[in-house]
């Protein structure tokens, strides 16, 4: 069933922030879901929010929200998000959705991340090739041997493969998120050291101007009592 083509409203699980102060992480998550809104009819649009920002965005454009979680641990854990998982996948099995995607932001390094839109519902061929490394582990039957059978061993093996898609993106979009505001406080900082400097050196020069005419004012006044 996992694998099934559908036709209905499509569900996008949007990653993001609760609270703002980390540079342009959330813009750039919003900017992909503005994009993804425009291609797509929004009366068949639903979003699953992790994260109030998403949810605010969301509901700014009306979109319908069908969950927000937002109250996410900094270092979630698998545990986590078992239920995100167990809800969608009963969703998709009960034909509420045709399609399920995930946008997150992809962590690369501290400093290169990339927002991407992936497709998580229903399973393909090409969401299996991603995760192996030998093509014919994929397309060749014959180097498949399923023990105790091949309907079981699916049936346990890929709602853990959804689980583990929808854990990656939640630790990816942690770490971009932690990184973006590490970025964010260093950049302020040095905005405020910057700052600092040029209204000292504004304070100074009005001090010594108003040193000078104070002198000028002394010098004058012995000047006239002369």
């Amino acid at each position: 069933p996992l694998f099934e083509q559908k036709d209905g409203n499509m569900l996008f699980i949007v990653l993001t922030s609760n609270r703002g102060l980390c540079g342009n992480f959330n813009s750039a998550i919003l900017s992909k879901l503005t994009a993804i809104l425009n291609e797509n009819q929004t009366d068949t649009t639903k979003v699953f929010a992790i994260g109030k920002k998403g949810a605010r965005f969301a509901k700014t454009h009306k979109v319908e929200i069908v969950s927000l979680y937002e109250k996410m641990s900094d270092n979630p854990n698998y545990e986590d998000v078992l239920p995100i998982t167990d809800s969608i996948l009963q969703s998709f099995l009960d034909n509420e959705y045709s399609e399920v995607h995930i946008v997150y932001t992809h962590f690369v390094s501290p400093l290169a991340r990339n927002v991407i839109s992936k497709k998580v519902l229903p399973i393909t061929m090409e969401t299996l090739d991603e995760l192996s490394t030998d093509d014919q582990l994929i397309y060749d039957d014959s180097y498949r041997i399923y023990e105790p059978g091949e309907a079981m061993v699916l049936d346990y093996i890929l709602p853990r493969l959804i689980e583990m898609i929808i854990f990656q993106a939640l630790l990816e979009s942690m770490a971009s998120e932690h990184f973006s505001k590490m970025l964010a406080m260093k950049q302020s900082h040095e905005a405020a050291g910057d700052l600092i400097d040029d209204l000292t050196l504004e304070y100074n020069k009005a001090r010594q101007a108003a040193i000078t005419r104070e002198i000028s004012e002394i010098v004058a006044g012995a000047d006239a009592q002369k």
